[in-house]
């Protein structure tokens, strides 16, 4: 990494952001438990930055009696308030954390606090070109900022909406909201149109792998192994094409069964019901799971989703937190 001198005149200063953390220690090498914060202001221009202040303890834990010094007391001891340090001890979003949404690379609220108290004011616009699951942009909110987020994943702006910003009227851009605007996207962007379609089929994500997927375009996992199927596996195929092919369907049926996945779900932009599908999916057969018998292969549409018509789905594992739900989709 650069030294500080060699980052040009916007740079303020590098923040070591240090915080606990399980998993196995490396065997030749330091476990590494921080990341690093670059702070960059407008050069030529003054720089907004409100000072935050932090707690110093006195090691007598008792007061010194500073002359123009004021010393305060808490369960720990006596403290002064001074500047704070460009070394954060913050810890991330554990497993048991009520901040944790599943989202991989979720950050504390505590730390995004920080940093939008330190370089904004009330009113002030913040922008996060990558919002993930939101948190800069909840805690903006929260701090009666104005905020902008950007993200590519149709998944993250779905936790901004439904988990972050539940029940507020927040004006969302660049995802289907109709059938209308599905068919844009198809048009559009097919790779994206396939992304944010498997992510309509509750519990499902999309495939790392878009080019060369071998006919699959989003993954799940059920909570409970069917009593007539070996694995737990559930497999998507979205196809944003006009005229539904029944060649398509039977190829992935091959799929399904060459990954011997329990389930597959075949995902088009418009409903399809020929005599040709209805037959294929009849000889897919059924897997009995909690109790219940659900189709081993069906077919569903983003004109159903809007239409509040949700597949037939076993319980699932969330990709995210692992926690098992029942699939809902409304």
């Amino acid at each position: 990494m650069p030294s500080s001198q060699n980052r040009g005149g916007d740079f303020r200063n590098e923040i070591i952001w240090c915080y606990k953390s399980g998993g196995a220690s490396p065997k030749r090498r330091f476990s590494q438990k921080h990341d690093v914060i670059l702070c960059y202001g407008k050069s030529g221009k003054k720089t907004l930055f409100n000072p935050q202040l932090e707690k110093s303890y006195n090691r007598d834990l008792k007061p010194y009696k500073f002359k123009g010094v004021k010393e305060y007391c808490d369960d720990i001891g006596w403290y002064t308030l001074v500047g704070m340090k460009d070394y954060w001890l913050i810890d991330m979003v554990g497993r048991t954390s009520k901040e944790r949404l599943g989202y991989p690379t979720q950050k504390p609220e505590a730390l995004l606090e920080r940093i939008i108290k330190a370089s904004s004011n009330e009113g002030d616009i913040i922008l996060d070109p990558f919002c993930g699951c939101g948190t800069t942009i909840a805690v903006a909110e929260k701090l009666n900022r104005q905020f902008v987020g950007i993200d590519i994943s149709s998944f993250a702006i779905d936790l901004v909406r439904d988990k972050r910003l539940k029940n507020k009227d927040i004006n969302i851009q660049g995802i289907p909201f109709d059938l209308r605007s599905a068919e844009k996207l198809a048009i559009d962007n097919a790779f994206n149109f396939e992304s944010w379609a498997v992510t309509r089929l509750p519990r499902f994500v999309p495939n790392a792998k878009q080019i060369g997927d071998g006919g699959i375009d989003g993954r799940a996992t059920l909570t409970n192994k069917p009593d007539n199927w070996d694995t737990k596996l559930a497999l998507a195929q979205v196809k944003s094409g006009g005229k539904f092919s029944l060649g398509h369907l039977r190829d992935f049926m091959h799929v399904i069964d060459s990954n011997k996945a329990a389930m597959g779900c075949f995902v088009t932009l418009h409903p399809v019901d020929t005599t040709g599908s209805r037959k294929e999916i009849a000889n897919a057969s059924t897997v009995h799971v909690d109790n219940y018998d659900f189709p081993r292969m069906q077919m569903w549409s983003i004109d159903d989703y809007f239409n509040q018509r949700p597949p037939r789905l076993p319980m699932m594992n969330d990709p995210y937190t692992g926690k098992s739900m029942i699939p809902q989709l409304f």
